[in-house]
């Protein structure tokens, strides 16, 4: 219940809270059914669990937010997550009211590939960070990559 952590809103406000907080957290992070329920919010909830699911290995996170204009809200939150110095996987939220293009994540040591949550279409990140394609991202949603 996002009320009860200052969130405001009710759960479809609040997915995006509910996203980033649940792909990154490694412990225990109780959800209502309610927040389930929501048809705008449950995917991004079910997937964020999914992605934290195959990130138990991870030992790091890397938050990372991402500005258009210094003066404006940020636009992308970006979380890298680690074993080590070895990427796991990132989870890019877009916190904007209409769909972005993300040109870049973050610098790597060399070319990395990673796959969208079951899907099966590579994603190459280039070490200075760029995407080989941009990824578009919906308003207000969220894409979870994992390495192979």
């Amino acid at each position: 219940n996002p009320n009860l952590y200052g969130l405001g809103g009710g759960c479809d406000a609040a997915a995006l809270q509910w996203a980033w907080l649940l792909s990154l957290h490694d412990g225990s992070v109780l959800v209502f059914p309610e927040d389930f329920q929501q048809q705008v919010s449950s995917s991004l909830i079910c997937r964020a669990l999914r992605f934290r699911q195959q990130m138990e290995l991870a030992t790091a996170t890397e938050v990372v937010l991402r500005y258009e204009k210094a003066t404006a809200p940020p636009v992308l939150l970006l979380l890298a997550l680690r074993d080590g110095e070895k990427l796991l996987g990132m989870a890019l939220l877009n916190l904007c009211r209409e769909a972005v293009k993300v040109p870049s994540a973050l610098p790597l040591p060399s070319l990395t590939r990673l796959v969208p949550l079951g899907g099966t279409d590579e994603v190459e990140v280039q070490p200075d960070g760029r995407f080989t394609q941009p990824l578009l991202l919906a308003a207000q949603d969220a894409e979870f990559l994992v390495t192979r």
